[in-house]
C-alpha cells in the first residue's frame, strides 16, 4: 500500500488534521443527536397530554413521524381540508 493511502486510512502524515476534524465532527454530531432525542421526548410528552385520542394521533403522525398533512389525512381516511381545519381549530396550529 502506498504511503499516502496508508496515511489517509490511519489519519497520519499530511492527513493527521483530518483525524481531529473527524473526531470533532463526531462529538458535535453526538451532541446534536442527544439534543434531538431530548426534544423528541418533550414533544411526545406534550402530545400525550392531549385529551383527544384522534388529536394525539394527528399530532404524532405529523410531528413525530414527519408525515405531511396530506399523508396524515390519507392514512386516517379523512379529507385533507378536514384534518387541517380540525388541527387549526383544536390546537391553533398553522
Amino acid at each position: 500500500m502506498p504511503p499516502h493511502e496508508r496515511d489517509a486510512i490511519l489519519g497520519t502524515g499530511a492527513y493527521a488534521p483530518c483525524r481531529w476534524v473527524r473526531i470533532l465532527d463526531e462529538k458535535e454530531i453526538n451532541e446534536d443527536i442527544d439534543r434531538l432525542v431530548d426534544l423528541k421526548a418533550d414533544i411526545i410528552e406534550t402530545i400525550s397530554q392531549v385529551d383527544d385520542p384522534t388529536g394525539q394521533l394527528l399530532l404524532e403522525m405529523r410531528y413525530i413521524n414527519g408525515k405531511t398533512w396530506e399523508e396524515v389525512a390519507m392514512d386516517l381516511g379523512f379529507d385533507r381540508r378536514w384534518v387541517l381545519r380540525l388541527t387549526r381549530w383544536r390546537f391553533k396550529i398553522n
